[in-house]
């Protein structure tokens, strides 16, 4: 069934399931309690219900989080209409409605930043960690530069994890797997004072991973991850809440160790053996193998990234009966250190190092309240960063005149950040159905680069000094044409700081704005049995931050301008108690305006590629889903359906067939058993089966490496395993 079946179907079924669910709903043996829980999000700064807010938003709640195993932002492709997560290197990459980033250095910042209870994450390393023991998550699509800012051009990931209970409360769980996937988490939860609780976790996840290296008999990718956390809940008094929180991980991956696909700049299919030499190599030099199978490669050089991240955060609420001071102060540091094959054969002709070190200091305050007709937020928002990245490519054999020796280009980058902004939003209740907003934020950033780079021909260095200051302004109107339906329009803009390439010494690229126009509705039938939201939006970009391939190194560069357009529709149905039905299904189009950028392959120069689409971006997408919930004996029974589903898409700005994902589904199935009663309550046993069409999709790729090949990855094959889970 192709992407435009799917489409098809899903309109044309929806009309018949609410027709079918009409009919079901009014007969009298319906539960009354067969309707949806209601989703309180925080998206506004403020404590709503899903439905009530006028911004495209997709929520999940502790439930969806577990039967979904969403521990970690991947896991959130095709449950969120226009999202996709794919790496470069060792970052992850997460893109809204083609919105996102695609540097793969030390320096790169998201479109779509990650905060974690409220504190905004530095790295994009972190985005790709995993999270645990959490209580919700928020997806904002579209710009969000008035209340969460700095370079939420594409949209904003809100993660809350759990807070301590009022009395002792805990889970364990182990869960096993395919691949050697065994898993180990642990949480208590306890009072300590009659103001005082805490709440503990501990995790241990690991696998064998997938992809076997020939070269070296040994599988290529396994990993490991290891985190604690502490939770510190004081309530001081009636009107001041403090929260102390502490997150440390520690994760080993695969990197960089892909097939290589093709050779000389010519793309072409896999092949075996590369010949004839690459023209770097010297007269000696034996081309290496490479695979042309996604779960076997060929490199002579193990290739390993670890993760070491910590965060501490402090966030105090005082409620002065008028309004709510809140205060967040936070520290992170992230370490990364790896080695990858960089030539991605079984040839030992290049390898990258990798040290990157950063630490940062947030700080938050808003004074947020509500009268009869206002409901108003005040901030403002500080971050300190500094980031040390070292990167060293060893060379061998590529320079004749070196003989067998080695050429280790080293680059040292180093950048201090401060960005200071200054935001309000206000929302004026006109009548009990309408409703006016308007929001700014002023932001003001510095950035000073200090670059070095040694080992080809005479060290370099260089020193810049970046300033920008935006105005980020919001409107929208929101009116309710009965008590089920609301309907809304906004205008906003998201701006994202520029920065200095990290490989190319005083190549600077400049920030990007995005004005986006979004309208839509919310509604709710059939006495709460059905809900269906729909918007359409239009983003018009200026200096849009695309990432290309010169020569070895990846740069980053300004399109001149770039326009979406989409539609995204998202139905939620209960036809019978028990059952909950729900799809989503986005359609976007987009386009680069005339942009002159680097060649990957072929004669030094530029093409433009006016015309074409924004990466990450497919033209359909979406999700189909069912979750059954039956009492049986001392139990209750889950079983949940998920399948996700897109059109073909790109992972560069080129368009470059090697680049481009496939149409695809990838289907998703669990089932539960939960003891309600009796000696085993709270003991629920759980089998699952993820990708069940064995389909691999592409989330990385690499051009213009060393040997002006191709390197890329892929998604994990069939997984499937078994858990049990225990709580008190």
């Amino acid at each position: 069934m192709n992407i435009k079946t799917y489409f098809s179907v899903a309109a044309c079924t929806l009309p018949m399931a609410m027709s079918v669910s009409a009919q079901e709903v009014e007969s009298p043996d319906s539960p009354d309690n067969a309707e949806f829980e209601t989703i309180i999000v925080t998206a506004q700064r403020r404590d709503q219900a899903l439905q009530d807010v006028p911004l495209a938003i997709s929520a999940f709640n502790k439930g969806s989080i577990e039967r979904g195993d969403l521990d970690s932002v991947g896991k959130l492709e095709g449950q969120v209409p226009g999202l996709v997560v794919s790496t470069t290197n060792t970052r992850s990459n997460i893109s809204i409605r083609g919105i996102g980033s695609g540097l793969a250095t030390a320096a790169a910042e998201s479109g779509v930043p990650v905060n974690v209870d409220g504190v905004y994450m530095t790295r994009t390393t972190l985005q790709g960690t995993v999270f645990a023991d959490l209580q919700q998550i928020e997806v904002l699509r579209g710009p969000q530069g008035t209340l969460y800012g700095r370079n939420a051009t594409g949209g904003t990931i809100n993660i809350w994890t759990k807070q301590p209970d009022d009395e002792l409360s805990g889970e364990v769980s182990t869960l096993q797997g395919n691949a050697g996937r065994k898993r180990v988490r642990g949480v208590f939860s306890t009072p300590i004072s009659e103001t005082l609780s805490a709440r503990f976790g501990l995790e241990f996840d690991e696998n064998d991973g997938h992809v076997k290296n020939i070269t070296l008999d040994e599988m290529a990718d396994p990993e490991e991850h290891k985190s604690a956390r502490a939770v510190f809940n004081w309530m001081a008094t009636d009107e001041l809440d403090v929260v102390f929180r502490v997150n440390v991980s520690e994760d080993e991956v695969g990197a960089m160790f892909n097939q290589y696909l093709s050779t000389q700049g010519a793309i072409v299919n896999p092949i075996s053996d590369i010949a004839p030499n690459p023209p770097f190599l010297p007269a000696g030099y034996t081309a290496g193998q490479s695979s042309d199978d996604k779960l076997n490669i060929r490199n002579d050089q193990r290739s390993r990234l670890s993760f070491e991240d910590k965060v501490f955060s402090l966030t105090a609420s005082y409620d002065m009966d008028w309004a709510v001071l809140k205060s967040v102060t936070a520290y992170q540091e992230h370490v990364t250190l790896g080695i990858s094959d960089n030539d991605g054969t079984s040839g030992a002709y290049a390898t990258q190092s990798v040290d990157d070190d950063s630490e940062a200091w947030t700080q938050e305050f808003t004074l947020s309240g509500d009268d009869d007709n206002l409901d108003w937020v005040v901030g403002t928002w500080y971050l300190d960063d500094t980031l040390e990245a070292k990167q060293e490519i060893t060379l061998i054999g590529f320079f004749p005149d070196l003989g067998p020796a080695q050429a280790a280009p080293v680059f040292n980058y180093n950048q201090e950040t401060e960005s200071l902004a200054v935001f309000g939003q206000a929302t004026y209740h006109v009548s009990d159905s309408l409703r006016l907003t308007a929001g700014l934020r002023y932001t003001d950033e510095e950035k000073t680069v200090y670059q070095t780079v040694a080992g080809f021909g005479a060290p370099a260095e260089g020193t810049d000094n970046l300033s920008y200051t935006e105005v980020s302004p919001k409107a929208s109107i929101d009116y309710n044409l009965n008590d089920d339906m609301m309907i809304y329009a906004s205008v906003s803009k998201g701006f994202k700081a520029g920065g200095v390439n990290v490989n190319q010494i005083g190549q600077i690229y400049d920030p990007e704005t995005l004005l986006s126009y979004e309208t839509g509705l919310k509604s709710d039938w059939l006495e709460g049995h059905f809900q269906a939201n729909v918007n359409a939006y239009y983003y018009d970009f200026e200096g849009f931050q695309a990432n290309s391939i010169v020569g070895i190194s990846s740069v980053t560069t300004n399109a001149a301008d770039a326009e979406v357009t989409g539609l995204e529709f998202e139905f939620r149905l209960i036809p019978m108690d028990g059952l909950t039905l729900k799809t989503n299904v986005a359609w976007a189009d987009s386009e680069f305006g005339e942009y002159f950028a680097p060649n990957t392959f072929g004669p030094t120069g530029v093409t433009n590629l006016e015309g074409n689409r924004l990466p990450s971006q497919a033209e359909y997408s979406g999700n189909i889903s069912a979750l059954y919930e039956l009492s049986v004996g001392d139990g209750l029974v889950t079983l949940s359906f998920d399948h996700a589903f897109s059109s073909s898409y790109y992972l560069d700005i080129d368009n470059s067939d090697y680049a481009e994902q496939g149409s695809y589904g990838k289907t998703n199935i669990r089932a539960s058993y939960l003891f309600e009663a009796g000696s085993l309550e709270g003991l629920e046993l759980s089998l699952f089966a993820n990708n069940l069409e064995d389909d691999l999709q592409l989330t990385k790729v690499k051009a213009g490496n060393i040997l002006a090949g191709v390197m890329a990855e892929y998604s994990d094959p069939r997984t499937f395993g078994a858990e049990l889970r225990y709580r008190f």
